[in-house]
């Protein structure tokens, strides 16, 4: 508590509730990452250092003054906010509270036929008979990997059938954006959103679009629509910013980034990878460097160099085994780090049976999702499994090992 304090300015309430802290400040322990079941947010973190990265992440029911900004998420990293949304502004006095800041257009989610009003406000839990709110349906919060899995489609005004958001949160290297959408009717035109803090800091090219700021960069590339190009629209300055005097020097105007697509259809599939990095160059390498999958029961891409990275997103609903490079399983989404000759890092979400050219990697006799990292002889595994299981992974020299796995998320230690 008393690092937390230290972190404020102090006034003479906080001083009178905290005074004599005789306990030594230290930190809490890293990296901190949080699921909050009840309200549907989600903090993926990797520690508590200034350039440590912290992603914030929202879905689920009205608490009370909610925006319509189910699915959206904030980005910090190396000291710098780098994903943010329209923010803060007057009820009464901001001519663009009702149509800008308070709907869907202002946060970072999907527009569907350009409609700024794209979401309503959710149900609340107040009520039984209100349940039209979004769920978040899976999350995994381990020390390396951060994963959530969502469904934002009781928001979107009956028009989608389905809106499945699922972020992939790879420490401090990536994160990628998987959103799968159809529609209850006609066909529709999809704009996927991305609020970033300065527009005269943002440049695109193509599928690719970065933003430089004074301590950090981000770069945005979407391998999902194929022939997707980037576009960068200047958003809102709230109203308090000019009131009740003109700011002293010019206030940085956000910007909207937006890729769309190409025409209305019924089903759409965005795949979206942001890398935050010290440079625009240092970000736009993390981007370029991916190599997008199509084939036919997966999307994702892979990474080259020392360290190589395979992320995919399953097409279709249907579980069935399927391969990819060698790699076999029925996960809903997954991804490999391989390093050095041999496995880093396996995630997935939903997932019964995982093999390795026809070794056995992990089985489960129900599906749930992990994340397993794999350090000096030992494996730091995470798992989220929604009802008790009977697991089996396989430890570094080959061998099996056989978990009891209680309902909910649980850390294990396999040698």
């Amino acid at each position: 508590m008393a690092w937390f304090y230290q972190r404020f300015l102090h006034n003479s309430l906080l001083d009178f509730l905290f005074a004599g802290f005789s306990i030594p400040s230290q930190p809490p322990a890293a990296p901190g990452s949080r699921y909050f079941a009840q309200k549907g947010n989600v903090v993926f973190r990797t520690g508590w250092n200034e350039d440590d990265a912290v992603l914030l992440f929202s879905a689920g029911p009205n608490f009370n003054h909610n925006h319509a900004d189910q699915g959206s998420f904030l980005l910090q990293a190396f000291g710098e906010n780098l994903v943010r949304e329209a923010g803060y502004a007057n009820y009464y006095q901001d001519p663009y509270y009702d149509s800008f800041f308070k709907q869907a257009i202002g946060h970072n989610t999907v527009l569907v036929d350009r409609d700024p009003a794209s979401q309503e406000v959710a149900d609340t839990l107040r009520f039984p008979a209100l349940h039209q709110y979004p769920h978040i349906t899976d999350v995994i919060t381990s020390r390396t990997v951060g994963m959530v899995a969502s469904q934002l489609a009781p928001v979107y005004r009956g028009r989608l059938k389905t809106y499945q958001r699922r972020i992939l949160m790879v420490g401090s290297d990536y994160l990628v954006v998987a959103d799968d959408l159809a529609v209850n009717r006609s066909p529709a035109q999809f704009d996927w959103l991305l609020h970033l803090p300065d527009v005269a800091s943002v440049k695109s090219e193509g599928d690719t679009a970065w933003y430089a700021g004074a301590k950090a960069a981000l770069a945005a590339r979407a391998l999902l629509p194929a022939g997707a190009a980037a576009r960068v629209e200047s958003g809102h300055i709230p109203y308090a910013v000019f009131n009740p005097s003109a700011p002293a020097e010019p206030p940085w105007n956000p910007a909207i980034l937006e890729f769309g697509t190409a025409h209305p259809s019924e089903t759409a599939r965005f795949l979206v990878i942001l890398a935050p990095a010290r440079t625009a160059s240092g970000a736009r390498a993390v981007v370029s460097g991916a190599r997008p999958i199509d084939v036919e029961d997966w999307a994702g891409f892979e990474t080259t160099g020392d360290r190589r990275d395979i992320v995919m997103l399953r097409k279709g609903a249907a579980r069935r085994e399927s391969s990819f490079d060698g790699w076999s399983n029925d996960a809903a989404f997954w991804m490999t780090r391989q390093a050095a000759g041999g496995i880093a890092l396996l995630a997935a979400e939903s997932v019964t049976t995982w093999k390795r050219g026809g070794r056995v990697l992990f089985t489960c006799d129900t599906p749930l999702s992990f994340a397993a990292d794999y350090r000096a002889g030992a494996i730091e595994l995470t798992v989220n499994a929604p009802q008790p299981a009977t697991a089996t992974i396989a430890r570094p020299d080959g061998t099996l090992a056989r978990l009891s796995v209680p309902a909910g998320q649980h850390d294990f230690t396999v040698r």
